[in-house]
């Protein structure tokens, strides 16, 4: 969804800030990315996959290193979390780069303090009351005996995609190196 939007609004060389592999919504998210690349003709590349943790002051570091060669940059970044959002957009600030003038910006799970951001991020919603209200009712029927305790249940509820600046279609003159390389 994310990178799909990316991918609509012409941004070519985009890489995924992860956290750790071992949660497993993270793995699905960075395949995701991986599928969404693929389809669009492009191949993933190793080196614009960045995985990072769930501290914003570690993956912003992580961030920092990779965003100051201009000539390996990307021209947009995928992160697959809130905590990696937050690191990312402090590596920006950072490294004086601003979105979507320098590279676009797609995060994973809406920042709550997003009316601070200036542009607003780009974010892929997830319905958090529904996910509660759904969780409270599942363990409520095991308790009271109506669905086995050691029956899986498995719910699925549909994530949107909260269009913001921080994604808008690069300018005529797009700076990652993507738009250099010709890609």
């Amino acid at each position: 969804m994310g990178v799909d939007h990316l991918l609509a609004q012409g941004y070519r060389c985009i890489a995924a800030v992860t956290g750790p592999q071992s949660l497993k919504n993270e793995r699905q998210r960075l395949a995701g990315y991986k599928q969404s690349l693929q389809r669009a003709g492009i191949e993933p590349e190793n080196a614009l996959i960045w995985n990072g943790n769930l501290r914003p002051e570690d993956v912003a570091a992580l961030c920092r290193e990779r965003l100051r060669d201009r000539a390996a940059r990307p021209d947009a970044i995928f992160s697959t979390n809130g905590p990696t959002g937050l690191g990312v957009l402090r590596a920006l600030r950072d490294c004086g780069l601003k979105t979507p003038d320098d590279l676009g910006l797609v995060t994973f799970d809406e920042l709550t303090v997003d009316d601070l951001f200036l542009p607003q991020i780009t974010t892929i919603v997830q319905p958090a009351y529904d996910i509660g209200f759904r969780a409270a009712e599942i363990l409520l029927n095991r308790i009271e005996g109506t669905v086995a305790g050691n029956e899986s249940v498995t719910v699925r509820l549909s994530a949107t995609l909260k269009i913001c600046d921080s994604s808008r279609a690069p300018g005529p003159q797009p700076q990652g190196r993507a738009s250099r390389l010709g890609r």
